[in-house]
């Protein structure tokens, strides 16, 4: 999705992930593919000079590719600045799927979730320090206990639905229960978790939340104080303690929504892409036939997944 942290950092690039075919790639934010490493070929012409052809994913990859030509070819004299005066950028398209892993749960991942929560509760106010709030403060500090005191699996989606900003917004809603304090998760606007800071709190009624767009496209991209109603928090006592067939079920609906917002997202990013080469930037003057017709053709193109040169 290319979504920055919350403190404006870039989503780090996926590495060392294998294709269908073999192919071994990282893939950028945004799930643009480049190179895992250098490809280097070197074939000998018959006048005996050597035809040298290296593939970058990246300009940090040039160091990388002399070093692995060196080793073959000690004598080699050969500077960086000489090569990039000979460099061209290029793209295509890789031609078989690339196998992601996606994970979701286990401790650290619940410590991290948590840790959140804790933060929030301490943003409003709320007695964080409270005895009745230990267990969770070591989970998060120390990892003691099971994560599955602390964070499970919805089977329903919430009702009412909770409030949105943007297609993938996060969402951290809790109330207290009698000596519960119970809460709803939401990641990416489709993944859900149920959660409990404390069973013996003892403490005034609390309710706070906190929503936010990572996409930070809408207006307001977060508020502090979006609705939280205790219908659509979970019971914690009633949902599974691991990720049975009905939270599967759950799950896979909120993964192809967030799957179906990444896709609209990456062809409307296509077809601005393909404008801009058509058109160029804004200038006041109409639009020719040539630049239809060349618009046409790279949509045509970048959608049939056709080299540039086709």
């Amino acid at each position: 999705m290319r979504i920055n942290s919350g403190r404006r950092d870039p989503a780090p690039t996926i590495k060392g992930l294998k294709t269908a075919d073999g192919q071994v790639i990282d893939l950028e934010p945004g799930g643009k593919p480049r190179f895992s490493r250098p490809n280097v070929e070197c074939k000998q012409t018959e006048d005996g000079k050597y035809l040298v052809q290296i593939q970058l994913g990246h300009r940090g990859q040039l160091g990388w590719a002399l070093h692995e030509l060196r080793k073959q070819y000690p004598r080699l004299k050969i500077e960086e600045n000489e090569i990039l005066k000979t460099a061209q950028r290029g793209r295509d398209y890789i031609h078989s799927p690339v196998h992601t892993p996606l994970v979701f749960g286990g401790k650290e991942y619940a410590r991290a979730i948590v840790k959140a929560c804790m933060n929030l509760l301490a943003a409003n106010g709320c007695p964080a320090l409270d005895a009745s709030f230990d267990r969770a403060r070591e989970f998060v500090l120390n990892g003691i206990g099971e994560f599955q005191n602390f964070l499970r699996w919805p089977i329903k989606e919430p009702v009412p639905p909770l409030p949105i900003l943007g297609p993938v917004d996060h969402y951290i809603g809790f109330t207290s229960r009698r000596s519960r304090v119970e809460g709803i998760v939401q990641l990416f606007g489709g993944i859900y978790h149920s959660i409990c800071l404390s069973q013996n709190y003892s403490g005034p009624a609390l309710s706070f939340g906190y929503l936010v767009d990572p996409l930070r496209e809408a207006e307001p991209a977060e508020t502090r104080t979006p609705e939280v109603n205790s219908d659509f928090i979970p019971v914690f006592a009633d949902q599974p303690e691991h990720l049975g067939s009905e939270a599967q079920s759950l799950m896979r609906i909120g993964m192809t929504d967030i799957m179906e917002t990444f896709q609209a997202r990456s062809r409307k990013e296509m077809i601005t892409e393909c404008m801009m080469e058509a058109f160029g930037p804004p200038d006041g003057q109409p639009i020719t036939e040539a630049q239809i017709a060349k618009l046409s053709s790279l949509v045509a193109r970048r959608f049939l997944k056709l080299p540039d040169d086709f």
